[in-house]
């Protein structure tokens, strides 16, 4: 059996301190991004003085059990359950929910669209977890390890209690530690309430608690420390106090070495993996406006960044440490002034980055630019709706014409755009999906959403909030909860009240009447478009005295359209998002002498356009739709493919491995 000292990277200490911490992640994270937050847990153990491992028994379940696809499938449908549902018999063995809500989990999932083939995979990977299980005591050396360390992000909580229990069976003297999104405030309290094989758990950021539990620690238990749940005697009120919060700047580079080392000895290729890289915390639109759906920040809305330099140099860290150059800053929102300070810096890096950045719609065209000068080739920019009416509900500070802007300086760019249409808001009307059908028959050339679905009630979201309230009857809402998500009966055996703290998502009724038969319309539409969708179908190409305009998309007759100089400027001019008048002028301040129009004929011609579905008007703003012809483009249309396989993918497995007939292999 490998000895736990080959699990670190990195320096190591000649007599490491005690205690010895293993950190586990587990099914069904993301297989291919590790952990931020177990990178820096880590890192900050280490420089310490302490061992801290990593084992990524996330990897060994997608690469030897279950195949990446069948991996992924299920992690990308983490909040409905699928993931927690397949280890919870081997939490509560035969008291695991068989059924909830009148019917059984596969009625539920089929009640979710997921056809027969992918329930039966579900059922079917259920079945591997006491192999799985099995797998996961047999590769580590337990005896070497004094903590054991797992993390939540609203789900894996069932597959750390079902190794965990089993641990604590065979290896009594591991205390069992657990963090993360689930685990702030309540949750947390209630996960230590309920599941005696938790130790201590974690609420808030861990970055100025953990390194102070670490020295406080031993088996004896600890002090009560701020922002840690735990059993020892005298500490129950320590979380009451919040967890202090790190100075980011003070914080090391995230250690991903047992990564790594992890998946080169199960045979996995890196192509597909994102590390995350961090550049703030927090959301500085929310502070301003809090979106009336998110409920992504909990009670750590305040926004903080790191240095720029900083963050350019972990990333060159990281680099050169692992030979790797694809990088997702895990900011909920990139900072509003990057353009001036961090992106500069990665535009000047000597290095092929390719990165991943949440941003806001309101980007102006250099800014964009600049974002892919530096490496940044996709990104999440929070469109949520294309109607305007829906985004104030959202409390989105944008408009639908912006959204459509960055759509299509995004296709021009070549940058893949990840986004979701958001229904079902208080207030809506029939009209404004109405004015939002129409809009999205001119954009079908732009990249879709990747669903079309109804707004998801969010523990900390306003939305909730204000539910909750009135459910306790202080206020209003038009939100009737119905208490958490039906996943949660199928998943946890515990009583209600106990699931209602542990929830993150909930269900409800809405007191008033929405447009629900407009909704279904969208739903239909965007399904058409993203089977329709093919870049370069909707195109501009520019003669010296001549506009032609190309138009093959799905949803319209093929044609083509020539315009000569006049028409050619005016179209030119819009561009971007701007009035009949604007254009006016700029086209008679153009350097050929430039043509002697009005705002009024402009706005005809432009309007006759609109007519066409080769503009987009709101208002008395205009945004020309058709992009700039690519020959290269082709090759993008690998990038925004949903459905292709993936680089990371691998052949799935022959069969599922007995730990007792393998060798082991170290944990990393």
């Amino acid at each position: 059996m490998v000895q736990p000292s080959a699990l670190s990277g990195g320096a190591r200490q000649a007599r490491p301190r005690t205690p010895r911490v293993l950190l586990a992640e587990l099914p069904f994270r993301a297989a291919r991004m590790p952990s931020l937050a177990f990178g820096l847990l880590k890192a900050l153990g280490q420089r310490e003085g302490f061992q801290v491992d990593v084992a990524h028994f996330d990897l060994h379940f997608a690469l030897r059990f279950t195949g990446m696809s069948a991996y992924s499938f299920v992690a990308d449908a983490a909040d409905g359950g699928l993931g927690e549902w397949i280890f919870s018999e081997a939490v509560f063995g035969d008291g695991a929910p068989r059924g909830a809500h009148g019917r059984s989990f596969g009625e539920y999932l089929a009640a979710r669209d997921l056809d027969a083939e992918q329930i039966e995979l579900v059922e079917r990977l259920r079945a591997m977890v006491p192999a799985f299980l099995r797998h996961c005591e047999a590769t580590v050396d337990w005896s070497a390890y004094d903590l054991v360390g797992f993390t939540t992000t609203c789900s894996e909580l069932t597959p750390a209690l079902a190794l965990a229990r089993r641990l604590r069976a065979r290896h009594p003297h591991l205390r069992f530690l657990l963090g993360g999104a689930q685990c702030e405030g309540e949750m947390g309290e209630e996960i230590l309430a309920r599941f005696p094989e938790i130790d201590y758990v974690f609420s808030g950021e861990a970055d100025v608690s953990w390194p102070r539990f670490l020295h406080a620690w031993s088996p004896e238990g600890v002090e009560p420390i701020p922002g840690i749940f735990s059993r020892d005697a005298g500490a129950a009120e320590a979380p009451r106090r919040p967890a202090p919060r790190a100075q980011l700047d003070t914080l090391p580079t995230p250690d991903y070495s047992d990564y790594f080392r992890c998946l080169g000895e199960l045979g996995g290729g890196s192509d597909d993996v994102l590390l995350m890289i961090e550049g703030s915390r927090g959301c500085w639109w929310g502070e301003h406006s809090h979106c009336t759906f998110c409920g992504l920040n909990g009670t750590m809305m305040a926004y903080r960044q790191k240095d720029p330099e900083r963050v350019v140099g972990e990333i060159e860290e990281l680099v050169e440490r692992h030979r790797h150059f694809q990088f997702s800053f895990a900011d909920n929102i990139l900072d509003y002034d990057a353009h001036k300070d961090l992106l500069p810096l990665l535009a000047d890096a000597d290095y092929p980055l390719k990165l991943f950045a949440e941003v806001k719609v309101n980007l102006k065209r250099p800014q964009l630019e600049l974002m892919q000068r530096a490496g940044i080739d996709s990104i999440q920019p929070g469109i949520e709706s294309l109607s305007t009416s829906v985004l104030a509900l959202m409390r989105k500070g944008v408009n639908a014409l912006q959204n459509v802007q960055l759509l299509k300086w995004s296709e021009e760019l070549r940058i893949v755009v990840f986004w979701n249409l958001l229904m079902g808001f208080p207030g809506e009307s029939d009209d404004d999906y109405a004015v939002m059908l129409d809009l999205l028959e001119s954009v079908t050339h732009l990249q879709p959403p990747q669903v079309a679905t109804p707004l998801r009630l969010d523990r900390f979201s306003p939305y909730y909030t204000e539910a909750r309230a009135a459910h306790d009857g202080e206020g209003a809402s038009p939100f009737r909860l119905r208490g958490p998500a039906e996943s949660y009966f199928h998943t946890l055996a515990l009583p209600p009240e106990s699931i209602e703290r542990l929830a993150y998502h909930f269900e409800y009724d809405l007191d008033i009447e929405m447009p629900e038969e407009r909704m279904r319309e969208v739903r239909a539409f965007v399904e058409r478009w993203r089977d329709g969708y093919r870049p370069q179908s909707l195109v501009s190409l520019v003669g010296r005295d001549f506009l032609r305009i190309d138009d093959r998309r799905f949803n319209r007759v093929a044609r083509s359209y020539t315009f000569g100089p006049r028409e050619k400027a005016i179209y030119l001019a819009c561009g971007e998002i701007t009035t009949a008048k604007s254009v006016a002028a700029t086209v008679a301040l153009e350097a050929h002498g430039g043509f002697d129009v009005g705002a009024k004929q402009v706005g005809a011609f432009l309007d006759s356009l609109v007519g066409e579905r080769l503009v987009a008007r709101e208002g008395s703003r205009y945004l020309a739709l058709a992009v700039p012809w690519d020959p290269a483009y082709r090759n993008f249309f690998d990038l925004v493919t949903r459905n292709g396989a993936r680089p990371f993918e691998t052949q799935p497995p022959a069969g599922v491995p007995e730990a007792a007939r393998q060798e082991p292999v170290h944990a990393g």
